[in-house]
């Protein structure tokens, strides 16, 4: 026999335990998936969607039905979620080690998605000898300097003034 949300969640409030079994069963996934479609962490998620499911039973004695049990559960949701986002405003940085939720409902790690950053070696090579040539066209003009800690160039004033006056 098919029984309504409300009739559900009032039978739970009066002692039914098994009646919160079965809100659980067809709420779980649709409110896991709201949470984490707002957090956007599946750990979060996890964490907030059973975080709502005990509000729903530390809350059952003040449950009364002026609006449908869906729209109370997922407001508890939301407010969950409000509060999180709230705290993490000032958390800047995701781990590349979260686990985000696939399509195939296996986890999969943040930084699967990430393409790698490492440079590619034979753009790294010829950097390094166009790098190699260029310090050495600036070492036969003498008196030019790098600075390699800020890699800024520099001269000598003095030092080319001199060598100018030499050749005179």
């Amino acid at each position: 026999m098919w029984r309504s949300d409300e009739e559900l969640m009032l039978n739970y409030r009066d002692g039914e335990e098994d009646a919160f079994e079965m809100l659980y069963r067809r709420y779980e996934k649709p409110v896991l998936a709201f949470i984490y479609r707002t957090v956007m962490s599946a750990a979060d998620a996890e964490d907030l969607c059973q975080e709502t499911f005990f509000r729903v039973v530390r809350g059952k004695k003040r449950y009364q039905v002026t609006a449908k049990f869906k729209t109370w559960l997922f407001q508890i949701a939301l407010n969950l979620c409000r509060d999180k986002l709230r705290r993490m405003k000032y958390r800047s940085h995701l781990s590349l080690n979260d686990p985000v939720l696939s399509q195939d409902d296996g986890n999969v790690e943040l930084q699967d998605f990430i393409s790698n950053p490492s440079p590619d070696p034979i753009k790294y090579v010829e950097t390094g000898e166009l790098k190699t040539l260029v310090q050495q066209a600036i070492a036969s003009l003498g008196g030019i300097k790098i600075r390699p800690e800020a890699e800024i160039w520099e001269a000598d004033v003095s030092e080319l003034l001199s060598k100018g006056e030499k050749k005179q």
